[in-house]
This record gives structure tokens, sequence and C-alpha cells, in this order.
């Protein structure tokens, strides 16, 4: 007979599979390649890089605000127990003591500006990218989410496809070609995802179910 916090446990995994499932995940990563494939695009028409990061920045807010506003509703609160508040404080721990030992790389990499193709030292963008893939990799491990390791490799991918396309077709063509493709398949994968999500777990009529460890 399955105990009271064995029952409690697989409800809270399966209520935090229900979240990572709803594809929003998969949508900021698709829009987020998508993001790095025309960012070479707006320089070369003279629209400021400065345009761009600001519309990364408010991809990110959207899936904080469709987490709140579209799948909290649908799945209801969510307290996670010991052993996941573990795991995230030890994600977080990880992915700051990374981010500190790489800082004088990254800071190097700000002020020569974050481009791609001829715009961006080699060298730097292909040490920074996996350093980014890094983080995607760690949080996919913690969350228990494997997606996210096929998205770390896409990067790293996609960075050393466009050195190798830069000198056959040029810029922009070769991160259009690098991250356009992937951030397609990877945004239309999300969507259906999502309306998956929304079909599966519809709007409750009443306040959804807290689920506590």
């Amino acid at each position: 007979m399955i105990s009271s916090a064995e029952s409690l446990k697989q409800i809270e995994k399966r209520a935090f599979r229900a979240i990572l499932n709803d594809g929003l995940f998969d949508i900021f990563f698709g829009t987020l390649f998508l993001f790095l494939a025309f960012l070479p695009v707006l320089e070369s028409v003279g629209i400021s890089k400065t345009y761009g990061y600001l519309l990364g920045a408010f991809y990110a807010i959207l899936l904080w605000v469709g987490r709140r506003l579209i799948t909290a509703p649908r799945i209801g609160r969510v307290e996670y127990g010991q052993s996941r508040r573990k795991k995230n404080l030890a994600m977080t721990i990880i992915c700051i003591a990374i981010f500190v030992l790489t800082l004088p790389l990254l800071i190097m990499t700000l002020a020569q500006g974050v481009s791609f193709g001829s715009g961006a030292s080699p060298s730097v963008m292909l040490t920074v990218g996996p350093i980014i893939a890094l983080y995607i990799a760690i949080a996919g491990y913690f969350l228990e989410y494997p997606r996210l390791y096929l998205y770390a490799a896409v990067l790293v991918f996609g960075l050393v496809q466009i050195e190798f396309l830069h000198s056959i077709v040029g810029r922009p063509l070769d991160s259009l070609i690098g991250f356009g493709i992937s951030g397609s398949v990877i945004l239309i994968y999300g969507i259906g995802l999502f309306l998956k999500f929304l079909k599966d777990h519809p709007m409750p009529n009443s306040e959804a179910d807290r689920v506590e460890q």
C-alpha cells in the first residue's frame, strides 16, 4: 500500500511535469533561437541590437506572465517538498558559482559587444556559448527536464554552424541558417504542446487544489 507521503510525492511530481509540459518553455527557447537568428538581420538594416536585446528580455517576461496567468490557474499552486526545494537550491548555487568563475570572460564579451559572425571574436563566442549551454543543461538536470539538454546542444551546434557558414554564405545568412531552422522547429513544437496543454487542462470552475508535501 502506498503511504500518504509517497502519494503526495507522486502528486507533486505529476503537477511539476504538467507545468514543464505546458509548452511555454519550448516556445521561449524557440523564440530565443529565432531572436539569435534575426539579431544580425536587424544590425544589417541599421537597427540597433539594443532593441533586439530588449525584445529578448520581453520574451522572458512573457514566459513568467504565461506561467502565472495561463499555467497556474489550470494546474493550481504547487508547494514543493523538501527534496524539490533542495534540488532548486543546489541548481541556484551551482549556477551562481559558474557565473562568478566565468564573470571575467563574460565582461570581456560584453565589452566587445555580443554578436555573431564577423562581429565577434570566434574564440570568445565559442567559449561563452558552451557556458550558457552549461547553465541550460544544469537546469535540465535539476528540473528533470531532458529537453533542456537538447536545447543546450542546439545552442552549441548553432554557434559552431554559424562559424562554419560565415565564410560560405556571409552575414546574416549564417545566423539565419544556424539558428533559424532549429528555432522554427522548436517554436512549432512548443505551440503544439501549449495547445495540447490547454485542451488537457481546461480552466477549472473553482479554485485549484493546493498540493503540499
